[in-house]
C-alpha cells in the first residue's frame, strides 16, 4: 500500500502564543513522500509541531510504521523497546530519556494504536511540548485508560494541554502527574479539568507546588468533581487557609474513598479541619495526613470526629507532634461502637506506658484493628557509663526534648537514599583515634557530608544531653555492628 506522509506544521518558533490560534489544514501544507529528506523542508517557517497522517494499513493497528517514518523524519533513533512492546496493553518506559521530540514520534505512533491501554513515560522529561502532543494524542485515542506522566518537568506549557484534553477525554481513568513542577498559577488549568472530566478516578497531584491560592482554584473544582475516587495532594504545600480551603472541599465531596494529603505542613488549622473531613464525609475509606505538624491540641478534634465516623477504615497520621496524650486521645476516638476503623497508623509519634496499657485492653475486644506507634517513652534510654560517653543507636530512638527526631531524621534519610553504608565508613574516617568517638562538631560534620539536616534545636538536645552525663563524645559503635 502507498506510504504518503502529510506534514501538517504550525509557525510558533517566534511567536508561540500566536501560533495557538493559527489552524492549518493538509491542503495548505505540502504533501511529501517518505523517501523525501526532512532537511528538505523550510525549518525557518516551520517548527516541530507537526502531525503526520499516514494512508494506514488495515492490519497496523500499532503505530509501527508511522513511528519508524516519524523517527526519520525528525532525524532521531527509534527506541527499540517502543517497537518491540508497542502490541502489549501495558507499555512501560520510565526513564527511557525520550525527550520532546522522543515522545512526538511515540505519541504521533499511540495517536492510531489500539493496543496500549496502559502508558508509563514517567522520568522522561518532555516537558511542556511533549506534554501538549500527549494530550493532542490523547484527544484521538480512545483506548488508553492509565497514564503515567510522572517527573516530566511539564510545568505550566504542559499543564494547559494536559487540562485542556481532560475536558473532553471519555477514556482515561488514572492519571499520574506527580512531580512537574506546577504551581498556583497553573491550579486555574485544572477547574475545567476537574470540573468537565467525567471519566478519571485516580488523580495524582502529588510533589508539585500547589500553595494556598492554588488551593482556592483547585478546592472548588476539587468539591464539584463527580468521578473522582483516589486524590493525592501529598508533598505540596496546603498550609493555613489553603489547607482548610482544600479540607472543606474534600469534606464536600459524595465520590472520593481515598485521600492523601501527607507532606504539606497543615498544621493546627489543618488539624481541625482534617477533623472536620472525618466528622462530615462518610464516603472516605482511607485518609492519610503524616507529615504534617498537626499538634496534639489537633488531636481532641479528631478524636471526636472520629467517635462518630462509620465509613472510614485506614487513618493514617504518622511523624506529627502528637506525643502520649494526642495518641491517647485518638485510641480514645476509634473505641466508640461506631468506628470500623481497621488500621490506625502512628508511626512516629511517642507513646508512654499509660497508652500501651490501654491499648493492650483496646485489643482484647476489637481483635481486627492494627495501631501503629513509635516506642513508649522509657524505651528512649542512654546506654554505656554515664561518666565517659554517650553511646547513640542509629537504629533506636534517642532520648531529647522531643523524642527521636534527631535518630529518626538520620534513619529517615538512610533509607530513602540508600547511604547508611556510605555513612558509616565516614563516620570511620573522621574518627582518628579509631575508638568509635566523635565530638558533636565532628558528628554534625559527617551529617553534613550525608545532607542530612539537623535543626539548631537537634544540636543543642544532643550537647545537652552530653552536658548533663558530664560526656563530651558519641560513641557510635553500635551503628557499625548491623
Amino acid at each position: 500500500m502507498a506510504s504518503e506522509i502529510q506534514l501538517a506544521m504550525t509557525p510558533i518558533e517566534e511567536d508561540e502564543e500566536k501560533a495557538d490560534d493559527v489552524s492549518i489544514t493538509s491542503e495548505t501544507q505540502p504533501s511529501i513522500s517518505s523517501d523525501q529528506p526532512f532537511d528538505t523542508l523550510n525549518q525557518n517557517e516551520y517548527d516541530t509541531d507537526l502531525e503526520m497522517e499516514k494512508e494506514a494499513d488495515e492490519f497496523d493497528v500499532t503505530g509501527r510504521q508511522l513511528y519508524i517514518t516519524a523517527c526519520k523524519h525528525l532525524a532521531i533513533v527509534p527506541v527499540s523497546y517502543f517497537l518491540q512492546h508497542m502490541q502489549e496493553p501495558t507499555l512501560v518506559m520510565k526513564y527511557h530519556g525520550l525527550g520532546p521530540l522522543g515522545i512526538k514520534a511515540v505519541a504521533l505512533a499511540l495517536q492510531i494504536n489500539t493496543q496500549v491501554l496502559s502508558l508509563d513515560i514517567e522520568g522522561n522529561w518532555i516537558e511542556g511540548i511533549g506534554g501538549k502532543y500527549i494530550a493532542n494524542m490523547l484527544k484521538d485515542n480512545i483506548y488508553i485508560t492509565e497514564l503515567n506522566l510522572a517527573d516530566n518537568n511539564l510545568g505550566s506549557k504542559g499543564a494547559a494541554p494536559i487540562c485542556e484534553m481532560l475536558a473532553v477525554n471519555t477514556t482515561l481513568q488514572i492519571l499520574n502527574l506527580s512531580g512537574n513542577n506546577f504551581t498556583d498559577s497553573d491550579a486555574v488549568y485544572f477547574v475545567e479539568a476537574l470540573t468537565e472530566n467525567r471519566r478519571v478516578q485516580f488523580l495524582n497531584l502529588s510533589h508539585n507546588r500547589f500553595g494556598e491560592k492554588g488551593a482556592f482554584f483547585l478546592g472548588p473544582a476539587i468539591a464539584e468533581n463527580e468521578t473522582l475516587e483516589d486524590l493525592d495532594l501529598s508533598w505540596n504545600c496546603l498550609r493555613k487557609r489553603g489547607a482548610i480551603e482544600i479540607c472543606d472541599s474534600i469534606k464536600n465531596n459524595a465520590r472520593l474513598k481515598k485521600v492523601n494529603l501527607a507532606f504539606n505542613g497543615l498544621g493546627k488549622e489543618g488539624g481541625r479541619a482534617v477533623a472536620d473531613i472525618i466528622k462530615s464525609n462518610s464516603i472516605i475509606l482511607e485518609l492519610d495526613v503524616s507529615h504534617n505538624r498537626i499538634p496534639a491540641e489537633a488531636a481532641s478534634f479528631i478524636s471526636k470526629s472520629l467517635e462518630g465516623n462509620d465509613a472510614l477504615k485506614v487513618f493514617r497520621i504518622t511523624h506529627n507532634p502528637l506525643g502520649p496524650g494526642g495518641a491517647m486521645d485518638l485510641l480514645k476516638g476509634i473505641a466508640s461502637d461506631s468506628s470500623v476503623l481497621e488500621v490506625l497508623d502512628m508511626s512516629g509519634i511517642e507513646v508512654d506506658k499509660a497508652f500501651i496499657a490501654a491499648k493492650t485492653e483496646f485489643l482484647e475486644t476489637r481483635k481486627n484493628i492494627e495501631i501503629f506507634h513509635s516506642h513508649t517513652l522509657e524505651d528512649y534510654v542512654i546506654k554505656g557509663p554515664p561518666k565517659s560517653k554517650l553511646r547513640i543507636l542509629l537504629n533506636t530512638p534517642l532520648v531529647e526534648i522531643e523524642p527521636s527526631s534527631v535518630l529518626n531524621t538520620i534513619n529517615e534519610h538512610c533509607i530513602e537514599k540508600r547511604i547508611r553504608i556510605k555513612l558509616k565508613e565516614r563516620l570511620l574516617t573522621i574518627d582518628k583515634n579509631n575508638d568509635n568517638k566523635l565530638s558533636v562538631a565532628e558528628f554534625i560534620s559527617a551529617m553534613q557530608w550525608a545532607e542530612i539536616c539537623l535543626s539548631a534545636g537537634d544540636v543543642s538536645n544532643l550537647t545537652a544531653i552530653l552536658k548533663t552525663i558530664n560526656a563530651t563524645e558519641i560513641d557510635f559503635s553500635i551503628f557499625l555492628k548491623d
